[in-house]
């Protein structure tokens, strides 16, 4: 028993220590606006004074690069960070990361007076207590309904005798946002624009409360693996995707009777040129290799096809199902019990 727990202690000191090498690297590599929203953060952690946060950026700015350092330096001290993101894709780019609504209890069907399924003296309430930071990656596209039931119920959970809560943002836990507004916003199923800019996180009476911070340098634009020409090309392609995000790009017509042009052209170097079939292609382009890295998550979480509907999904999976050199097996589920 003894030599057990001896090697249980050397090797959660090994992982510590490789977690603090890994961090350290890091925050090295960060620029000086990423460096004042890691600073700001950890002084907030240290002095108990609570915070809420939200960093605002592009895609390629680093904001997942800066969880990442956060996270990884406030778990090598031996604390506890939920890292949680409004979609299964978000979160498995973060260390241990989780969907917001599994972590939190939140209901599906959210209106302003709802709060988390979390019951005191639960082991999610526990966990909660013990932890210092909460990082939540992709937050625009959330309602704000979903961030008030989690504010509401910290409140509740964090209030003891000595110490009130009900009157603290998120019960004086740290709460770090991050997102791109210009991105897809909450989903309001049969609704208009304004009710989609009315469920939004900046429409809540949380938000007055929070430090935003912005970041602007792209980071994918100063990796040293780059020469010249990728870095021109990577440039050109990021300041394209930010016209069609700020609305920027110049629009077209493909049918005359259109009373307004609301298409865009894609430029010819981002153009798949299909041989044998648009779908075949795609699913090569993006899956290289997969008959022999299918098993690999980190191969896997690092490429997606993006569809508009299901039927393409389905399309798609049937392809992709038979590059896998595997027996498939089905299996059958039950909308009931069956006896």
């Amino acid at each position: 028993m003894d030599l057990g727990n001896t090697m249980l202690r050397e090797e959660l000191s090994h992982n510590i220590y490789e977690l603090q090498c890994q961090t350290k690297c890091l925050v090295q590599q960060m620029n000086y606006d990423k460096k004042l929203v890691y600073e700001a953060v950890l002084e907030a952690m240290y002095k108990r004074s609570g915070g809420f946060f939200f960093v605002y950026g592009h895609g390629g700015i680093g904001k997942t690069f800066l969880y990442n350092a956060i996270i990884g330096s406030l778990r090598s001290e031996g604390k506890i960070v939920l890292a949680v993101a409004s979609s299964g894709i978000a979160s498995l780019l973060l260390p241990g990361g989780r969907t917001a609504h599994s972590s939190f209890k939140i209901s599906i069907n959210i209106h302003s007076e709802s709060s988390c399924h979390i019951k005191k003296g639960t082991q999610v309430a526990k966990l909660i207590k013990k932890t210092c930071i909460i990082v939540w990656d992709e937050a625009p596209m959330t309602h704000r309904h979903c961030f008030e039931a989690l504010d509401r119920s910290m409140r509740d959970m964090l209030t003891t005798d000595e110490e009130p809560a009900e009157d603290k943002i998120f019960g004086g836990k740290i709460v770090l946002l991050g997102g791109d507004f210009r991105q897809i916003l909450p989903v309001i199923v049969k609704g208009s624009r304004y009710d989609t800019v009315k469920s939004c996180i900046t429409q809540s009476h949380l938000w007055p409360h929070r430090k935003i911070y912005v970041l602007k340098q792209n980071m994918r634009l100063s990796d040293i693996g780059l020469n010249n020409q990728q870095r021109s090309e990577l440039k050109k392609f990021s300041d394209w995707l930010l016209d069609i995000r700020e609305g920027r790009e110049a629009t077209i017509k493909i049918n005359e009777d259109e009373e307004v042009p609301s298409w865009i052209k894609i430029p010819e170097s981002l153009l798949l040129k299909s041989e044998k079939g648009e779908i075949e292609d795609m699913i090569r382009e993006i899956y290289e290799h997969l008959p022999s890295l299918y098993s690999d998550p980190n191969y896997l979480k690092e490429r997606a096809i993006i569809t508009a509907t299901n039927e393409a999904v389905d399309i798609i999976n049937s392809h992709v199902l038979k590059l896998i050199p595997i027996e498939h097996k089905t299996y059958l589920s039950f909308y009931s019990i069956y006896k």
